[in-house]
């Protein structure tokens, strides 16, 4: 996105990192800076990317002074599934700064229309700006099961809760019986050594299911492992918007996701997969099992609708440009 912003004569796009005090320029470089080196490039408007990072408090007062807007991006921050973890913490947050930093933005980004539809903020002014993968690199072959059984994949964070692992394996346990013996699963993923302990103990209990935990995979690794795949599993609780779904979708791979994916709506339209609504939790057994029979009925069918779904995604430079309408808008109001 930022190469995509600043190839265009209308943007000109610094990144400024307040952990690190870094600078970043629009040709890549980095420099140290502090917030008085930030406000010395004047910039007209200020969007800030995620939500609970207390060093946004400092540079939030410092473009107040020099009255300068700012928007915010949350990446699914403010979904209600994602309030929900540490709840405490961050309504003590909000209580002390969070709301009224939002309030005093000129409004809020949103990656997609479910996102904003799950915001505790539907009141502040919004816009959508999506992601996308830099690069649509698709199977474009046909693709011939050589075995009966499907294999099932999911690649995420090791977090048990908000990537739904803990929920992937009791819909894994509630497969019917004969369904066990006819899939393979593959987990990959990296995660705190508890939580990598965790999953390794819950996958020894699973009793008649093919499950392998795999570690994480970058890279080539990681390509191989789509290639590898049959369908791809998100069980996630929230999420902004999962580049994994695009990856797998654009290697051929049909999806089941759950409401949390926040891209249930694009699974639906493009029919690439299939959608676990929360309040059938109790029975996913049975419905995985039938997105799996599904599958195995036209496995190539699936794939091509996959293909076809991520060949729909945007170019970094639709989206760019679109940024430019977006930060147009509230920078015209300024003036």
């Amino acid at each position: 996105m930022f190469a995509a912003q600043n190839a265009l004569e209308e943007l000109e796009v610094w990144i400024y990192e307040s952990k690190t005090n870094r600078l970043i320029d629009p040709m890549g470089k980095a420099q140290p800076a502090g917030v008085k080196d930030l406000l010395a490039i004047q910039p007209d408007l200020a969007v800030f990317h995620a939500i609970y990072i207390p060093s946004f408090y400092k540079v939030t007062k410092a473009l107040n002074v020099a009255c300068i807007p700012y928007l915010i991006e949350p990446h699914g921050s403010l979904n209600r599934n994602a309030q929900a973890k540490s709840a405490i913490k961050k309504k003590l947050a909000h209580m002390l700064w969070i709301d009224r930093w939002l309030k005093g933005a000129k409004g809020i980004i949103f990656l997609c229309e479910e996102e904003r539809e799950a915001s505790r903020y539907p009141q502040i002014e919004s816009a959508i700006l999506p992601n996308t993968l830099s690069l649509v690199t698709v199977l474009e072959k046909e693709t011939v099961e050589t075995e009966r059984a499907v294999r099932l994949m999911m690649l995420g964070r090791i977090a048990p809760r908000h990537k739904g692992l803990d929920r992937f394996l009791s819909a894994l346990k509630a497969l019917p019986t004969v369904e066990k013996g006819q899939i393979m699963v593959d987990i990959y993923g990296m995660g705190s050594k508890k939580n990598e302990e965790w999953v390794k103990a819950k996958i020894a209990d699973l009793e008649g299911v093919n499950v392998r935990y795999l570690g994480p995979v970058f890279g080539e690794e990681k390509r191989k492992a789509y290639g590898q795949g049959g369908i791809f599993c998100m069980f996630s609780r929230s999420e902004g918007l999962p580049m994994t779904l695009y990856e797998a979708s654009a290697a051929g791979l049909p999806l089941v996701v759950t409401e949390g994916s926040n891209r249930s709506d694009w699974v639906k339209s493009h029919k690439n997969g299939w959608v676990l609504y929360d309040r059938d939790q109790a029975e996913w057994g049975g419905k995985l099992a039938e997105c799996i029979a599904a599958y195995r009925e036209d496995p190539n069918g699936y794939r091509q609708k996959a293909l076809k779904a991520a060949k729909s995604l945007p170019s970094w430079e639709e989206i760019a440009k679109e940024s430019v309408k977006i930060y147009r808008k509230w920078c015209d109001e300024r003036k």
